[in-house]
């Protein structure tokens, strides 16, 4: 029993020493631009999509510039449904009359009645190739993350076209 204590205590010591070193990447801090998996971004980091086609049947053309601009409102987020490329930058903008907590992979914040984000990097650094869900407090009850638009992006692509 002697030898067992101290045996038991070093192993839980190294476990908790282990757990800590891994971290949870998810964590990262809401504003972009300081977000250590922003800066540092790899193609392991990148968030898979949600599906590979959008919900919304009709999805508008990549914008010709960067960055491409989601506005939640108080009824439907518009557009519903944007391509982008990836190297469109994401910004957000919370147009109704409370604050709004939204997450977009690593890309995550709060806004608050009339502010705006905008990621700091590229899309296609912190996006898989897909249709990606913005979750945010904009709509439901507003205490948790719902679906609130979304984001096709599209490797390769032209800024071009609807649908």
């Amino acid at each position: 029993m002697k030898i067992l204590l101290p045996m038991i205590l070093t192993l839980a010591a190294l476990l908790a020493i282990a757990g800590a070193a891994c971290g949870d990447d998810d964590a990262s801090p809401a504003t972009p631009t300081s977000s250590a998996a922003e800066t540092t971004p790899a193609a392991t980091n990148l968030k898979p999509p949600d599906s590979e086609l959008p919900a919304a049947g009709i999805c508008a053309g990549a914008p010709a510039s960067s960055p491409a601009t989601v506005e939640f409102h108080v009824d439907v987020p518009a557009p519903r449904c944007q391509r982008v490329l990836p190297s469109t930058h994401i910004r957000l903008v919370n147009k109704i009359e409370r604050t709004v907590d939204f997450q977009l992979g690593v890309f995550r914040g709060t806004l608050a009645p009339g502010a705006d984000a905008t990621s700091g990097l590229p899309a296609g650094e912190f996006l898989a190739p897909g249709v990606h869900g913005i979750l945010s407090t904009a709509y439901g009850d507003g205490s948790s993350l719902v679906g609130s638009g979304e984001l096709w992006l599209q490797a390769g692509a032209s800024p071009a076209g609807g649908n």
